[in-house]
C-alpha cells in the first residue's frame, strides 16, 4: 500500500513539475502523443508490478528511468530536481549501498568526457552514478552495452528510414531500456 502510494506521489511530482516548465518548452500533456507515451510506460509499470516479484527498488529505479526519459524526449536534459528526487526516495528503502562502484563510475566518464568531449552528456553520466549505486558492476557493464547496441541500432534505422540529419539524441530512454532488460533478466 506504501508503495503504491509513493508511486502516485512521485507521479504528481512529476506532472506539477512539468507545469512549471517555461511556457515556449513545456510539454503538453493532452497532446496525443504524449498520452500514448504515459499510457504505455505507465502500462508497462503497472504489467511489472501484477506479474513479476520485482522488489520496489527495482521497480522505482524503472519508473525513475521512465519520467526521466520523458523529459530527455523533449528537452535534451537529465533534470537534476527529479533525478535527486528518485535518489533520496531509492536511498531511504535501500540504505545498504554500493559506495566504490559509482566512484569508479564517475571517474571512468569523466575521464572519457575530457578525452572526447561533447560526445555524453553530463546528465547521463550523472544517471549511470545513480543507478551503479544499486547496479552490480556486471549488471552496469551490460547496462552500458545493451543502451549503446540499442542506441546504435537507433541511429541506423533513423537514417535508412529518413533523409534528413541526425543532431541530438536523447540516451535516457535507451539506458531505461536497458536498465529494464538487465534488471529482469542479469
Amino acid at each position: 500500500m506504501i508503495f503504491f502510494l509513493f508511486i502516485n506521489i512521485m507521479s504528481y511530482i512529476f506532472l506539477t513539475y512539468v507545469l512549471f516548465l517555461p511556457t515556449d518548452k513545456k510539454i503538453n500533456i493532452f497532446n496525443k502523443h504524449t498520452r500514448y507515451l504515459f499510457f504505455l510506460g505507465s502500462s508497462i509499470i503497472y504489467l511489472l508490478l501484477l506479474t513479476t516479484k520485482l522488489s520496489m527498488v527495482t521497480i522505482l529505479l524503472i519508473i525513475m528511468g521512465f519520467y526521466l526519459s520523458i523529459i530527455d524526449l523533449y528537452y535534451y536534459i537529465v533534470d537534476p530536481y527529479l533525478s535527486v528526487l528518485f535518489l533520496i526516495g531509492l536511498l531511504t528503502l535501500y540504505p545498504s549501498i554500493n559506495k566504490l562502484l559509482p566512484v569508479c563510475v564517475l571517474l571512468f566518464f569523466l575521464l572519457l568526457s575530457y578525452l572526447m568531449p561533447k560526445k555524453l552528456g553530463f546528465g547521463d553520466i550523472k544517471l549511470l552514478v545513480y543507478w551503479s549505486i544499486f547496479l552490480t558492476p556486471i549488471q552496469l557493464i551490460w547496462l552500458i552495452f545493451i543502451a549503446s547496441f540499442i542506441g546504435i541500432l537507433y541511429i541506423i534505422l533513423y537514417h535508412l528510414l529518413t533523409s534528413n540529419p541526425l543532431i541530438k539524441i536523447a540516451f535516457v530512454p535507451f539506458l531505461t531500456i536497458a536498465l529494464t532488460i538487465v534488471l529482469l533478466i542479469i
